[in-house]
C-alpha cells in the first residue's frame, strides 16, 4: 500500500484485566501505556487525538460521534489498560491493529483479546464487553510489553508481519514465500482457539493443526514434510536447544496427528477408557496431557518468532535469494549455514 502522507503511524489497543501497573499514563520510548481505570472517557477522548492524529476533520467528527455511542461506552468500561505504539515498515498500515497484536501475542504467548483500537482513521470498537470470568484470566499483562525487549523484538518484525497482510496491490506480486508465510501466519493465529479451551474431542484436532504449521514453514515443495524431515530441521534451527525430550514429543505430536487424519484415534480413545471400579455402568473417560499441548504450542511460537527473524536476517549477504525453508534445509550439512542461522535463532531469543 502506497505511503499515505502526513499519516501518524501509530495504533492504540485497548485490553481488559486487573492489576494494571501505571497510575495513569506512562512512556517508554516509542510507547505509552494508559491505566483507562483512572482516565474518564471524556479526558481519552482529548488524550488519544494528541497522541494519534486522526486523518482529517471528517475522522475528528466521527470519532466524537463514535466515542458517544453505547459500543464505545460499554467497551471503554470493560478496558483496563491501553497501549500506543508505532506502525513500522516501508509501507504504511492504515490501522497496524492486525500487526500490533499479533506482535503481543508472539512476544507474551497470551492471546489477549482487544477490546477497541484507535487508529489515524478512527475507533475500531472490537467487543462491547467481557464476562467476569473471562476478566479474570488477565492479571498485569501490561507489565510484560514496557519493557525494552518487547519495544525491540515490535520493530525487528513488525516489517514481516507487515507482508503478510491482503493488500491488493502488494498480493499480486508475492513470491512462493510471500504466500507460505501468511498461509503460516494465518495457521499460527487459528491456534488462539485452543488457548484457553482444551477438550477431548480438540486434542487431536490441536496436535494435527500444530504438525500442519510446521509442515507449511519447513517443507520446502510438495510432499516434502513427515516427522523424520521437520525433526532434522528443527534440529538446525534449535541447535544443542533440541533435546532428546523435543524430538520424542515431536514424534509423539505426529502419531497423534497421524490418528486423526486417518481416523484411527477412535481406537485408542476405545483402548484408554475404561469403567469406574465401584460402578461398571459409569465410563472413565481417558485422562489427557493437556500440558503436553500447551507445551508443543509454546514450541512452536518460539520457532514461528526465530522463522521470522530469520526471513529479515537472511534477506541480505551470501543466502539472500534464497527461501528461509530451503537454507535451513541446507543447514543439515552446511556447516557455516548451520551455524549462522543458530547464532539468530539465539538473539531473537534473548528478547523474550
Amino acid at each position: 500500500m502506497p505511503i499515505i502522507k502526513n499519516m501518524t503511524k501509530k495504533i492504540f489497543l485497548a485490553f481488559p484485566g486487573f492489576e494494571v501497573g501505571v497510575e495513569k499514563i506512562e512512556k517508554l520510548s516509542t510507547v505509552k501505556l494508559f491505566n483507562l481505570n483512572s482516565i474518564s472517557e471524556a479526558d481519552f477522548i482529548n488524550l488519544i487525538n494528541k497522541e494519534i492524529k486522526p486523518f482529517n476533520k471528517n475522522v475528528v467528527r466521527n470519532n466524537k460521534n463514535d466515542f458517544a455511542k453505547l459500543e464505545f461506552k460499554k467497551s471503554y468500561s470493560s478496558s483496563n489498560w491501553g497501549i500506543s505504539l508505532p506502525i513500522y515498515g516501508k509501507e504504511s498500515s492504515l490501522a497496524g491493529i492486525y500487526e500490533a497484536r499479533y506482535l503481543m501475542k508472539l512476544f507474551s504467548g497470551s492471546p489477549l483479546p482487544v477490546m477497541f483500537s484507535v487508529g489515524s482513521m478512527g475507533v475500531d470498537v472490537r467487543k462491547t464487553g467481557i464476562s467476569t470470568l473471562e476478566k479474570a484470566m488477565f492479571h498485569g499483562e501490561d507489565k510484560n510489553f514496557f519493557n525494552n525487549d518487547f519495544l525491540s523484538f515490535y520493530k525487528i518484525l513488525f516489517p514481516i508481519i507487515q507482508k503478510s497482510g491482503w493488500d491488493a496491490i502488494a498480493v499480486a506480486k508475492w513470491s512462493l514465500e510471500d504466500w507460505r508465510l501468511c498461509a503460516a501466519c494465518v495457521v499460527f493465529d487459528d491456534l488462539e482457539k485452543y488457548y484457553r479451551s482444551k477438550r477431548m474431542m480438540t486434542w487431536q484436532s490441536e496436535c494435527a493443526d500444530l504438525a500442519s504449521f510446521y509442515e507449511m514453514l519447513f517443507s520446502r515443495r510438495k510432499n516434502d514434510g513427515g516427522i523424520y524431515k521437520i525433526t532434522q530441521r528443527l534440529s538446525v534451527l534449535l541447535g544443542n536447544s533440541f533435546s532428546p525430550q523435543m524430538k520424542k514429543d515431536l514424534s509423539l505430536l505426529y502419531n497423534y496427528r497421524n490418528e486423526f487424519v486417518h481416523g484411527s484415534f477412535f481406537e485408542r480413545l476405545k483402548r484408554s477408557t475404561k469403567t469406574y471400579p465401584d460402578d461398571n455402568n459409569m465410563a472413565q473417560l481417558p485422562n489427557l496431557d493437556y500440558k503436553f499441548l500447551s507445551e508443543q504450542a509454546n514450541l512452536a511460537r518460539k520457532i514461528f518468532i526465530i522463522y521470522l527473524y530469520l526471513v529479515k536476517k537472511l534477506s541480505k549477504g551470501r543466502l539472500a535469494g534464497q527461501s528461509v525453508s530451503q537454507i535451513i534445509h541446507d543447514g543439515i550439512m552446511d556447516v557455516k549455514s548451520r551455524k549462522q542461522i543458530q547464532k539468530y535463532a539465539n538473539e531473537i531469543l534473548t528478547k523474550m
